[in-house]
């Protein structure tokens, strides 16, 4: 019964790895990934040190846990237009350069240097803009930056708490600004808007008829 069980299990979990050129559950190793190669890593993955360039994406869903040499992921290194989906786990340092992207929700970030610009030129005339690169999820209130510190701390959309050290690279913008923060509503709130959309359904149904 435990085999067919087990059989059955493993059945409906390959969709979710379907896709992926690496899956990594283990620690390490954890190859470079080019072109756009992408990797999923969940339960006890990680490696000393992991890069993503040209178009590769990563989405780390689980992490050993972060120690020097043996557990969790010691840095992470995004270049070109690489992007990372960060939802949990353990991450000593992430490397953000280039076009690169990166969502962060979850688990446990150590530090991030940012090597970018936080703006460009668009329009004609061209006029700067803001354009960040990097995504933090968060919810409660905003997160707070320690001006003295370079600490960035709050809690993530899943209510856990984040402490991220963010110092500020020579010659790039201020990390805080290629930061875009994304709050994740409260219950209420969803409830909230589920009401008005009904309503709203509703309205246009009689005014159809």
């Amino acid at each position: 019964m435990k085999k067919i069980i087990l059989l059955i299990s493993l059945v409906f979990s390959l969709p979710a790895f379907a896709g992926y050129t690496y899956v990594i559950d283990s620690y390490g190793p954890v190859p470079d990934l080019y072109g756009t190669e992408s990797l999923l890593m969940i339960e006890q993955g990680g490696d000393n040190m992991i890069t993503l360039w040209d178009n590769s994406s990563a989405k780390i869903v689980s992490t050993s846990v972060l120690k020097q040499g043996f557990g969790g992921i010691q840095y992470l290194t995004q270049l070109g237009n690489s992007y990372l989906d960060f939802s949990g786990g353990e991450l000593g340092i992430l490397n953000i350069g280039n076009n690169a992207t990166a969502k962060l929700s979850g688990g446990k970030i150590v530090e991030i240097y940012s090597n970018q610009s936080a703006w460009k030129l668009a329009g004609d005339p061209p006029v700067s803009v803001w354009n960040p690169h990097i995504t933090i999820v968060y919810s409660g209130a905003l997160p707070v930056l320690n001006l003295t510190s370079h600490v960035l701390t709050g809690l993530w959309g899943n209510g856990t708490n984040f402490s991220i050290y963010l110092p500020n690279i020579t010659g790039y913008s201020p990390a805080i600004d290629n930061i875009k923060f994304t709050i994740i509503p409260e219950p209420a709130s969803l409830i909230l808007l589920a009401v008005v959309g009904l309503l709203v359904r509703k309205r246009k149904g009689r005014q159809v008829h």
